[in-house]
Formats: structure tokens, sequence, C-alpha cells
């Protein structure tokens, strides 16, 4: 609910009104008046100190800042009449500004100027009504406002105030109405047709002037109103006359006003619809002089009109200026700016909190660092024997059952061995002489007593200069993870017992239990032969078995002993003959 102080004033009192707007409707708060106060000026002339008596009017009705509406009256402007030519509405302030300079001896181009137009309409003119003040008047008045404490939201015209509350007050009527405001030393009339205004006129009252003689003389001003608002009204003529005001106080008036054939009401203006002036709040211009306050609450009404007939002085009607190009691109620079601005000031906060995080980071980052060093020789050790537990293969012993299995060396020569693991087996390569062909069967028929090894044999050739091993071959063991008693199936008899005793130091070590090992007596029995499992993803198709002749071809060439240095179709020292690890193999061990 939007607060709203009103003020306007004559030659004798400051009125104010202090108002809540409510849905077409106004809410009086405060209606008090001041006697102006008068002060001397260095050259002995009394003034109207108009910012002090308002100042006084403020604090001692304790009145809050709210928007402050300034009422002008008649002597206070210039008003001018204009007929102007019909033309569109974004060309008639330049006309009516043209035609001010010409009629108004004190206008000038910097002098606030605003105006309405007419309905009346003679052909092709139109009738407009502008007012406007001095630039002097203009500051004059909103340092009166400071002086007071205020700001000014408006300077308007104050009569055409009147009209704005008899719209909010009375259904529309097309006939022509006058609206009368009377005060202490003036009257505002105004002639009211539909929704414009067609004629605005004031009388300065002398104050030496009788109530009779007042009363006589309002009578022949609204009846020389109405007769010369004829020309200016188009359809039916003025037959009703509305004075704002108390009904006894205008009694003899609304006598007079019969007498002429003249149709007047009065209207108290905190009795209308439209105003709600609660009895409780103890207003004192309810019941002193109401219609001195009339254009005060139109003033506060046409805040909530959308289309207000008001002259501004603070905010006159202009013509649209082009548009300015350079202000929106110096606009849209100064956006870029300040948003350019708040993003790096934005990213330098995130910046600053990720630094922050990030030096945390690397404070635990140390911190577990230190504690991994520290426990580093435990957990090397752990996986060490991690490592030893779950192998696959326990080479050594694969070594040791491997060469029981293998001729001696007057039948066998070995020139190089590797090891790899491919999962779930392992593999044994050797590159070896052998005496004949016959060793090579000998060696397949070894490995061929149990389940766990596979033998190939490939690259098969003769080789000069043998020295006693005329044949070289490469030979590939495949060996399945077995069980300890398949290793100690090779051993001898003591060797057996040793292995399947606890020693006696474990034994005396309650605390540790120790799983039972099976005591062997006698060397365990080989397990019945199983199916030997196939291998078909550890062996490639070159290492599928060759035959093996029974003896060498007689027509091996034999080495020269003469002229000079025989040449000798061996492999070179440390090479593997045309062999190569299968993708699951790892590298040589």
């Amino acid at each position: 609910m939007a607060h709203y102080l009103a003020v306007d004033w004559d030659t004798t009192e400051l009125r104010l009104v202090l108002a809540a707007s409510q849905r077409g409707s106004i809410r009086i708060l405060k209606a008090e008046s001041e006697p102006l106060e008068f002060e001397d000026d260095p050259d002995g002339k009394t003034n109207v100190n108009i910012g002090l008596t308002l100042k006084n009017l403020i604090k001692r009705h304790k009145a809050p800042h709210a928007p402050l509406l300034l009422g002008l009256n008649r002597a206070s402007v210039d008003m001018m009449t204009f007929r102007l030519p019909r033309s569109k509405p974004e060309e008639l302030p330049d006309l009516v500004k043209n035609q001010a300079l010409r009629d108004s001896p004190g206008f000038t181009e910097t002098s606030p100027l605003d105006f309405i137009v007419s309905p009346a309409s003679e052909g092709d003119y139109l009738r407009t009504i502008a007012a406007t003040i001095s630039k002097a008047q203009l500051k004059q008045y909103r340092g009166m406002c400071q002086a007071a404490g205020l700001r000014a939201k408006r300077i308007e015209f104050r009569p055409l105030a009147l009209a704005e509350l008899y719209w909010n007050s009375t259904p529309a009527d097309s006939r022509p109405v006058l609206l009368v405001q009377c005060t202490q030393s003036e009257i505002d009339m105004v002639v009211v047709e539909e929704t414009n205004v067609a004629f605005v006129r004031s009388i300065k009252l002398p104050e030496s002037l009788s109530d009779e003689e007042r009363t006589s003389r309002i009578v022949s001003e609204i009846a020389r109103t109405i007769a010369v608002s004829r020309q200016e009204v188009e359809g039916a003529a003025l037959e009703k006359v509305i004075v704002y005001g108390d009904a006894d106080e205008f009694q003899p008036l609304l006598e007079r006003l019969t007498d002429q054939e003249i149709n007047a009401v009065v209207q108290n203006p905190f009795q209308l619809p439209c105003v709600f002036a609660p009895a409780r709040a103890k207003i004192t211009g309810a019941s002193d002089n109401p219609g001195h306050y009339a254009s005060l609450f139109g003033m506060i009404l046409s805040e909530q009109s959308k289309a207000p007939v008001r002259i501004d002085f603070l905010h006159p009607r202009e013509k649209p200026q082009p548009l300015n190009i350079a202000r929106f691109v110096v606009l849209f620079l100064l956006l870029v700016g300040i948003v350019g601005f708040a993003a790096y000031f934005w990213n330098k906060q995130q910046l600053a909190q990720l630094e922050e995080r990030l030096a945390g980071l690397n404070t635990a980052i140390e911190q577990l660092t230190g504690e991994y060093w520290q426990q580093n020789p435990k957990y090397a050790q752990l996986s060490q024997a991690s490592t030893w537990d779950y192998q696959q293969m326990v080479w050594l012993d694969e070594l040791r059952d491997i060469s029981v299995r293998l001729p001696d060396e007057q039948d066998l020569v070995i020139d190089q061995i590797s090891f790899a693991l491919a999962r779930p087996y392992c593999v044994i390569d050797l590159v070896a002489r052998v005496r004949d062909t016959g060793v090579i069967r000998q060696i397949i028929s070894n490995f061929q007593s149990d389940n766990h090894h596979t033998v190939t044999v490939a690259n098969q050739r003769p080789v000069r200069g043998g020295g006693g091993y005329p044949v070289i071959c490469s030979i590939r063991i495949a060996v399945a993870k077995r069980d300890y008693s398949y290793y100690q199936y090779f051993l001898l008899p003591e060797l057996q017992k040793i292995s399947s005793t606890m020693p006696d130091a474990l034994r005396n070590e309650p605390a540790q239990p120790t799983p039972a090992v099976p005591q062997a007596q006698e060397p365990p029995v080989e397990p019945p032969p199983q199916k030997k499992p196939a291998l078909p993803h550890v062996f490639p198709p070159e290492y599928v078995p060759n035959d093996v002749p029974d003896e060498v071809p007689e027509d091996t060439p034999e080495a020269d002993t003469t002229g000079d240095k025989a040449q000798e179709e061996t492999l070179p020292e440390g090479a593997a003959p045309d062999m190569e690890p299968t993708p699951e193999e790892g590298g040589d061990a």
C-alpha cells in the first residue's frame, strides 16, 4: 500500500494530506492546514516562507516521509490556450513549444512546459491547454521541498486534479459538468466532458469581501464560465455544477444558483465513495473547510490512473529522442565490463578456494607418504611372502624334477633354458644338443608318466661340428601346478622323511598352530594317471611334435679339416633357434 503526501497553498494557508492509495480509492491518514509564515528579506520586504511553513506543519503533525505531490495554483503558473493544426502525437511537443515562444514573453526554451489536448476541435485544428513556469521557480520549489526534508515526485497544476476526483467518484456521464473548488482567496473551475478536460478557469477573490459579496461573486463567475465554455463543449449544453465543500457553508450559493436555473449540488470530498476517512483518526480538515482538500485528493488518485490528465512540470511531455547508438554501445561495454569483472572476481575466489584445498591435499599426501614409508618394510616382507605362497610354480622343485627326468650329460647338452608363465600353465623352453634321435624319444617317454607335463620337440635338425652331439632341437615342457606330494615322489627316502616331519622347533611353540603335515613312512604312491589335459592355448601350431627319425642321415656333411678354417653351421652362442614365445607367455625367467 503506497503512501503519498500532497501539498498546496493559497494566499492565507498551506494544506497537507497524507493518504494511502488502495484499489481506486484513498485512505486519509492526515488532512491538516497551517497559516502561512512570513519573513523579512534584506530589502525590507515581507515574503511568504512556504518551505518553513511546510516544515513546521510536518513536524507538528508528525507526518512521515513519503513521495511528495506539490500542487501549484493558477497564480503560480503561466497558462495558455492554443489552436494547433492536427499532427502526430510525437510532433505536438515541438508545436506547443514553438507557439509558446510566440505567445508568452516570459517563456524560454529551457523553461519547463507541459500541456493537455482539449476534446473541442474546429475542423483541422486542436485546442491545447498548456502551462509553464520559469526555471528559477522550479529550482525554488525544489529547494522549498528540500528545506522541509522532502523530495518532490511531481510539481503539477492543481486545478486539473478536480477532474481526477470527479472521474473516480461519479459514474461515467456523457454530459459536460462544471467542477468548482472555493478556497479562502481563489476559485478553481474545470469543465469536464466525458474523460477529457474542456476548459479551465481560476479567479482570485479579494480578502476584504463579505460573505454575501463573496457568494454573489462566485455565482456571477459560475454563470460567466458556463457561458464561455459553451463554445468549447461539443454536443449537450453544460447544465450541471458540482461545488466541493460543506453543504451548510454553501447553502446560500445553492439558492442563488437555483434562482438562475442552474442545476448545482454540493459534495463533501471526505464523504465521496473513493475517499475513506476514519472518524477515529481525528482529521481536522474533515470538519474545517473540507472543500479546500478536494484537489489534493485528486492529485493522489491520479497516481493510480493509467492515463492521468495532468500538467507535470517535473516530467513534461517532450518529443521522443532518437535512438542513441553510442549510448547503447557505451552501456553495452559497461555491462560487459561489469560482467567480466564479476566473473574475474568469482573465478579468483574459486581459484583461492581450490588452491587452499590443494594445499590441504598436499599436506595430507605428505602425511600419508610418511606413514607409507614407515610401514613399507613390513609391507614388502608381507608382499614377498604372499607372492611366494601364491605363486603358480615352485621353480626349484620343477628344475630338480626335470633334471631327474632328463638324460645325463653324455647324451644331452643344454645350450639355453628359459622360463615363462602362461596361465594356467608354465612353460620351460630348452635348446639342446643330443647324441642321437633316440635320446629325444627317451625324453618324451620320461615326461609321459604323469599328467602334469607335456613335451613337444621342434626345429630338429643336424648340425656340423657338433662334437659328438650332431642333432640340435628345441624342447618345450609345459608344466601344470602340482601338490607337494608329487615333488616328494622323486626324492630320496631320507629326504622324503625329513620333508614330511615337523621340525622340533616348531613343535615346541603351541602359541603358533601349524597345519598338520601327513607323516609318510613310505614314499607316497604316485596318484593314478589321469587323462592328460589338453593345452591348445599353451602350444602354438609350430610346437606340434615332429616325427623323430631313428637315425641321422648318413649323407650329413662333415666338417672340412683341411685348408682354410671350416665353416660350421651352428647357432650363435646364447641365441635361441627360431623360437618365439606365445602371446600368453612372459619373458625369460
